[in-house]
């Protein structure tokens, strides 16, 4: 969810004013989920010597942080590309670990419990989408990143258990 969230909602705060930034200028700001990419292998590596759960912790921990980075304002360059880095960094980083996480419970059934999780992953991230216009609409930029930085936490929190 928070995922869908973010990004939906950054791209309409940044086409409004203040920002009023075109189409391209918004892509631009994609560039910085390279780095989510590029975690991907480091990732695996973790999951492999620490397991799932903590990769999973560590990696919401700096999504949550990306996007409270995120909440301070949109108004310099470098700290929206330094929170959208963390934020797409520990959200692909987490939900490798979590596919690992599920492979794990039935490995003769892994290409099952992958549907289900992707089926699960893809429809919250769908709820993420159709709140983000309202939610950013009704409380603004600061407050709808902190609810994808809260939805983050509880997912953490959640985790733990």
């Amino acid at each position: 969810m928070a995922f869908n969230l973010c990004w939906i909602a950054l791209t309409l705060a940044l086409a409004q004013p203040p920002h009023s930034l075109g189409p391209t200028a918004i892509g631009l700001y994609s560039l910085a989920g390279l780095l989510g990419f590029a975690a991907l292998p480091f990732t695996g590596r973790l999951t492999d010597r620490y397991g799932p759960r903590a990769v999973i912790g560590v990696s919401t921990a700096a999504a949550a942080a990306g996007t409270a980075l995120l909440a301070t304002g949109l108004d310099a360059p470098w700290r929206t590309a330094l929170g959208l880095a963390l934020f797409d960094a520990g959200c692909f980083a987490a939900q490798a670990a979590n596919q690992s996480r599920v492979i794990a419970l039935d490995p003769a059934r892994s290409g099952s419990l992958s549907s289900v999780y992707l089926v699960v992953y893809f429809s919250v991230g769908a709820l993420g989408t159709a709140v983000a216009a309202p939610l950013l609409d009704a409380l603004g930029w600061q407050a709808t990143s902190l609810t994808a930085t809260g939805a983050l936490l509880l997912a953490a929190a959640l985790g733990r258990r």
